[in-house]
């Protein structure tokens, strides 16, 4: 397991704090716990288990990491995942890489929000137009309705005036 993989298990951003993850883990294990009943709750409980257990021992050593930096400074290195050179948890390039990644969901949910409000107001113009067309429709047949009853008192009309 990994850093990311355990962070995701748990439902928390990368470099969330071990309150966080302490909330996350009680909340969960409380949720899947297999006592709860339910199918697949024994595998979930087991993998939020790994994941807590993974992040708790991280922050154990990066705590041990940061009392020995303190003594003599050393620079922040990079982690090797799966061949690709990734910042450390901490970094400021992991701090921006997820503000970045923040701002474009943001901006996706955004642009989402957008289409569902143009989407409801072609709805809505769409109705308003049927309404329309309907009342004209309506206004016809009335018209119709209006012109057939003139024939018919002019049919009963006509006879009369011809005696």
């Amino acid at each position: 397991m990994d850093y990311y993989a355990a962070c995701s298990a748990l439902g928390i951003a990368p470099g969330a704090d071990m309150t966080q993850i302490k909330n996350a883990y009680r909340t969960l294990s409380k949720q899947y716990h297999p006592d709860n009943g339910g199918e697949g709750d024994t595998e979930r409980f087991t993998m939020i288990n790994e994941a807590y257990t993974y992040l708790e021992k991280l922050y154990e050593m990066n705590a041990m990491a940061v009392s020995a930096a303190t003594a003599v400074p050393q620079q922040r290195r990079s982690k090797v995942i799966g061949g690709a050179v990734t910042a450390h948890p901490g970094s400021q390039e992991a701090r921006e890489r997820r503000k970045n990644f923040e701002k474009k969901a943001k901006a996706e949910e955004e642009l989402k929000k957008l289409r569902q409000r143009q989407e409801m107001e072609e709805r809505r113009a769409k109705l308003q137009e049927e309404k329309a067309q309907m009342k004209k429709e309506k206004d016809i047949l009335n018209e119709i309705k209006m012109i057939r009853l003139a024939h018919a008192i002019e049919a009963i009309l006509a006879p009369e005036a011809k005696e």
